[in-house]
This record gives structure tokens, sequence and C-alpha cells, in this order.
């Protein structure tokens, strides 16, 4: 199970740790460039918010599509 967007990252392989994807986070290098309907992650990533309130927010079911940083992306199913 991945409940939030560090677990995410983590087990999808796109970071070696939880805290490369807290740093990514912090220099606000992850882009989200398609989610589900109701995810709260792409109006958390661009604004100045907390971020580690912004890695364990719980993430709904769906269709991820991730940018980090400028060369790496990331296509990820969530299912229940």
């Amino acid at each position: 199970e991945v409940p939030n967007l560090q677990q995410l990252l983590l087990k999808a392989g796109a970071v070696k740790s939880s805290r490369e994807a807290q740093r990514l986070v912090e220099q606000k290098a992850v882009k989200v460039l398609g989610e589900p309907e109701g995810s709260p992650l792409a109006g958390r990533l661009d604004g100045g918010e907390d971020v580690l309130g912004t890695l364990r927010t719980p993430l709904p079911a769906g269709d991820y599509r991730l940018k980090l940083g400028k060369t790496r992306f990331a296509v990820v199913s969530l299912t229940d």
C-alpha cells in the first residue's frame, strides 16, 4: 500500500530514499503533470506549503504523472 507521495516516489523507484523525496519537494523539483480527480497534490506542490504535510498527504487511487527534476518522469497507477 502506498498512502502518500513520499512512499509513492520510493516504491516506484523514482527516488532512492525518503530523504531524497523530501529534498526534491523542498526544492520544488516535483511537478504533477496529471493526477486523478480530487487529488490534493498539484495545488500543494505549487505553493509554499509545509513540505512534510505535502509528502504525507493521503493520495486517492488513480494515475499520477510526475516530473522529477529536469529529466526524470514517472507514471504511476495506484489502486485501492
